[in-house]
């Protein structure tokens, strides 16, 4: 089935590729043996004793930065009521031209043009506060103990390497800004496949609740998180309402704690697996050709 969902375009004449999954109609999955949309964190999690320092501390390192994109998801121009950038790069010779479409040494150099010139950033920052090494592993290997800190985050390192309550240890931390006035668009993350999985994450937000919600495509409901610390399952739909502030959000990969695998009926460490009460829409699946 996973099989089905993924195709691959090649990009250049440097070889350049990139694999995108189609999109897809199945409802929520959610997280747990419950298959609920959301777990909520917020009672577990040992919030920092500094708060206004790290956010500061966040505040001045991240117009620093700029958005990292790789997102491999094909979204219908409906879903969010404009054309996603990833359309635009999997027709890329109809829209880019040749020379610039020669130009791209990796596919991040790609989706941040199509974004500045074609289509709308999903981020207005994005921070790597955490991240693996290798930059191909970045998605890959995201839960793994295997990422190294920026040297300018003291006190969010520190703040977050403490939260053992939760994690076992703590693999990529990335920092999302979202823009103002402008959401974050519904999409998933990775497609869905047979065999579950155990991405293990929260998102926090230290400033306050955001609007961010998990999506179902049949129902077309928004079910909000409401909570300032929570996690879902990415395989689902998600996504944040436009907002009159410029906020971020801190997602914390890793691997949980027993107890916390325990607390949320997470059997074996897997957030979703076809034993799981929503197990069953995968009987209904419906694959959108392209």
């Amino acid at each position: 089935m996973i099989n089905d969902l993924l195709v691959t375009r090649q990009i250049n004449q440097l070889g350049l590729s990139k694999t995108f999954f189609k999109w897809y109609e199945m409802g929520i999955l959610g997280c747990g043996k419950n298959s609920l949309p959301w777990f909520n964190f917020e009672p577990f999690i040992s919030w920092p004793k500094n708060p206004s320092g790290i956010i500061d501390e966040i505040n001045s390192v991240l117009p620093l930065e700029q958005s990292m994109v790789n997102a491999p998801c094909l979204l219908p121009d409906d879903l969010n009521g404009y054309t996603f950038f990833t359309h635009y790069e999997y027709y890329a010779e109809k829209y880019i031209p040749e020379d610039v479409l020669n130009s791209f040494s990796n596919i991040y150099e790609m989706s941040t043009w199509v974004i500045n010139n074609l289509s709308r950033p999903v981020w207005k920052n994005v921070l790597m506060a955490k991240k693996h090494p290798d930059r191909s592993q970045y998605w890959k290997r995201k839960n793994f103990d295997e990422g190294v800190w920026v040297d300018n985050l003291p006190l969010t390192q520190t703040w977050i390497e403490s939260l053992t309550d939760i994690f076992k240890h703590v693999g990529r931390v990335v920092i999302y800004q979202s823009l103002n006035g402008n959401g974050v668009p519904i999409h998933r993350d990775y497609p869905t496949n047979v065999n579950g999985h155990n991405s293990h994450f929260i998102i926090v937000q230290l400033s306050g609740k955001r609007s961010a919600f998990v999506y179902d495509e049949i129902t077309k409901e928004k079910i909000y998180t409401n909570s300032r610390a929570y996690m879902f399952n990415e395989c689902d739909c998600h996504g944040i309402d436009a907002e009159d502030v410029s906020n971020f959000s801190i997602r914390i990969d890793g691997a949980f704690q027993d107890h916390i695998c325990h607390e949320f009926n997470l059997i074996n460490g897997k957030v979703f697996d076809l034993d799981y009460i929503n197990g069953h829409k995968f009987n209904n699946m419906k694959i959108i050709e392209l």
